[in-house]
């Protein structure tokens, strides 16, 4: 079992019309917190369009789903992202058999919401590419050019993971338990998830607590998996604000070795 904590910076939601879409930018990188280098999951960033909830899914939809509640929202979303990998040993020209290797994964998918008021649930399919093709040694070699100079300079990526097809399906459910009602609010959400794939392979639980106003506008912030992740949308008809601390916990059986645990910071831009 391999915990980890992560805390949670002031997140706004701007008020919104409830029966719109949602774009959603994340963005994810260990330069945002230090500059002291590099190390295993690096930079990540997405892309995200969910529908605007609607009360009957498409045939299929139960099929995909965990047994749950039919009266509930239904949302549709589509998503495109990277995550990088490296050693922690930037300089080594040839990277340590027992650490990481480099390695990017770029990836597109499509996910299913079904939202009930208390408990929301997430099925997910991503397909993508590791290796070369995913470009992680370009994005990471501009990154530093432009915005972290001071940063070691990268000399292993001809040794990354080699082009691979990768698919990772997953399911997800979070449970809203209320602990304090009124003008502000304090709640805490539990949640389970499970996927596969020849990318990553993991089990995970764990919770996150929240202060703040408006909650019921979303269900966390997004994060890019296999991260302790929220919603991709939010329904917003006021101001929202909350701060927030979680703690995942994973069981982890890798399949590649780009698997990870969530990054160590994220900035959300909601839409």
């Amino acid at each position: 079992m391999k915990a980890a904590t992560t805390f949670g910076a002031l997140v706004l939601l701007a008020s919104h019309a409830a029966a719109e879409p949602t774009f959603n930018l994340i963005t994810e990188n260990d330069s945002y917190i230090s500059i002291s280098g590099d190390r295993h999951y690096t930079n990540g960033i997405d892309f995200s369009w969910t529908s605007a909830s609607r009360l009957q899914p498409e045939s299929f939809a139960h099929s995909l789903m965990l047994p749950g509640a039919r009266d509930a929202g239904w949302r549709t979303g589509y998503f495109l992202g990277q995550a990088i990998f490296t050693p922690e040993n930037l300089a080594a020209f040839t990277p340590p058999a027992n650490d990481r290797p480099y390695a990017g994964w770029l990836f597109a998918g499509a996910r299913l919401y079904r939202d009930s008021g208390d408990r929301l649930d997430k099925a997910e399919a991503s397909l993508g590419v590791v290796g070369p093709a995913a470009l992680g040694s370009d994005v990471q070699k501009a990154w530093h050019a432009g915005f972290v100079r001071s940063a070691a300079h990268p000399r292993g990526w001809h040794a990354q993971l080699r082009d691979e097809p990768g698919l990772v399906l997953s399911e997800q459910r979070i449970w809203r338990v209320s602990l304090v009602r009124g003008p502000l609010q304090i709640e805490a959400l539990r949640e389970a998830n499970i996927s596969v794939g020849n990318v990553y392979d993991y089990a995970g639980a764990g919770a996150m607590l929240r202060f703040g106003q408006n909650l019921a506008a979303d269900w966390g912030p997004p994060r890019i998996a296999p991260a302790q992740q929220g919603s991709d949308f939010q329904d917003v008809d006021s101001f929202a604000w909350y701060v927030f601390g979680g703690a995942p916990a994973f069981r982890k059986k890798p399949l590649s070795a780009t698997s990870m645990p969530g990054p160590r910071c994220c900035f959300h831009i909601f839409g």
